[in-house]
């Protein structure tokens, strides 16, 4: 049982975990994106087009593929990390034969004069490294240490941290919507209802207002056109917020941000009446896609198609499908509990309307953060090296004997290039 549990805990922790998460996230993504011409020309594919259809950024695989990522990433991260502590703990250890046969790079040379190879020494490795530190000095001997780059260990830590924020950011947008709508000039949704990526209607606490649409041209003969809108924001019976939106500036409020979607255009409203079993009327102003609640059980219908002389109306719950002609005798649904409810068409309108879109993203701040930091957690581990040099000098008979050492995590040329020159330096 203990080894399956360290063969599981090294694959959660492995590299290979992570490739086979990125492919198979790829591998959807580039699938749904060529399902719509692969479906069409090969009809064998049928799982590919409902591949297409499924929105699996939105589901339970999504959140469960990128769990495991998270768990991939913070495993990988605390297994390097006991050696990141060991190398920073060993880093002033005193040069000794089993650490000067542990390093990669390591010279002899001998010199004449101990107080001029000392001198030298302090002098070219003080001018080269910023921390240098006597480990021991006597009358026989010195001890050197010097190493830059100490905490370009952090690099690794601070990219894998970004990337765990990048996954967290991800999944919290998931949970928020994009949704495009039209409204005209006049128009006030009280309160403004979205549909979430699940096609979920949703309705905000707020109301929205369209004061005014204009299309400004501008330009050499005024061939280009900019589109605006003048929203406000009502919430408890007061207008908070009064901006123009365009293309380019959204008006923010309470983590919603509303665009200019569209240009501005005509589309048709229709007008429907509804007389319930006790006479009591209303009635709704609705275009294409639109729904209303109708009946004592809250039964949704929604506007599937729109002519000019007449609509077709279908219940959200019911599979009963319902044509009302304009300027004819009212209709009803035959299932319950909509019977007893009569529904006539009084008139189709045409109204300037435009088109926004309301987006909430609860994790682009994360994101944005994250991808900052990361950028700078990969430069540091890009072009940051944690370079460290141990030298020895030695008092003998007739002179001095001194032992050069030094490794780094990349890069390892410049420390190999010091080392010979300070070797050719002394013997000099």
């Amino acid at each position: 049982m203990r080894k399956a549990f360290r063969y599981l805990f090294y694959f959660l922790t492995s590299i290979n975990l992570t490739l086979i998460l990125l492919s198979a996230a790829t591998l959807i993504f580039i699938l749904q994106i060529a399902q719509e011409k692969l479906a069409l020309s090969f009809p064998s594919w049928k799982w590919l087009s409902a591949m297409g259809k499924f929105d699996f950024y939105h589901s339970r695989g999504f959140f469960v593929l990128f769990a495991l990522f998270c768990v991939n990433l913070i495993g990988c991260t605390l297994k390097r990390l006991p050696r990141t502590i060991a190398v920073l703990r060993n880093s002033t250890q005193e040069l000794n034969e089993a650490l000067g046969d542990s390093l990669p790079i390591r010279v002899t040379a001998a010199a004449s004069d101990y107080p001029a190879t000392r001198q030298a020494l302090l002098s070219m490795v003080s001018g080269h490294f910023r921390k240098t530190a006597r480990i021991r000095e006597d009358a026989n001997s010195l001890h050197l240490f010097a190493e830059k780059g100490r905490y370009s260990h952090a690099g690794f830590y601070l990219a894998h941290l970004c990337l765990l924020g990048l996954a967290l950011g991800t999944m919290l947008s998931a949970t928020g919507f994009q949704y495009s709508f039209e409204i005209t000039r006049g128009q006030l949704l009280d309160p403004l209802v979205v549909r979430d990526a699940g096609r979920q209607e949703k309705a905000l606490d707020f109301s929205l207002l369209c004061n005014d649409l204009r299309t400004i041209p501008y330009g050499e003969g005024a061939r280009l056109k900019k589109h605006e809108s003048r929203l406000s924001i009502i919430r408890n019976g007061t207008t908070v917020v009064t901006q123009e939106v365009d293309f380019a500036n959204p008006l923010r409020y309470d983590g919603v941000d509303i665009y200019q979607d569209r240009f501005s255009k005509t589309i048709s409203y229709a007008t429907i009446k509804i007389i319930a079993p006790d006479n009591q009327q209303s009635t709704h102003e609705l275009k294409l896609g639109d729904s209303f609640t109708a009946g004592t059980a809250g039964v949704r219908i929604r506007v599937t198609r729109l002519r000019p002389d007449g609509v077709q109306l279908r219940t959200l719950t019911l599979p009963e499908t319902l044509v009302v002609a304009l300027a004819q005798n009212p209709v009803q649904f035959r299932q319950a509990p909509l019977q007893g409810y009569w529904l006539s068409l009084m008139e189709i309108t045409q109204k300037e309307s435009t088109t926004l879109k309301a987006i909430y993203d609860p994790g682009k701040t994360l994101i944005w953060y994250s991808f900052i930091l990361m950028v700078a957690g990969f430069s540091i581990c890009f072009f940051c090296s944690h370079q460290q040099v141990w030298a020895r000098i030695e008092r003998m008979e007739g002179g001095c004997i001194v032992t050069l050492a030094g490794t780094a995590t990349k890069n390892a040329r410049d420390v190999a290039e010091l080392i010979s020159a300070l070797k050719n330096r002394l013997q000099e």
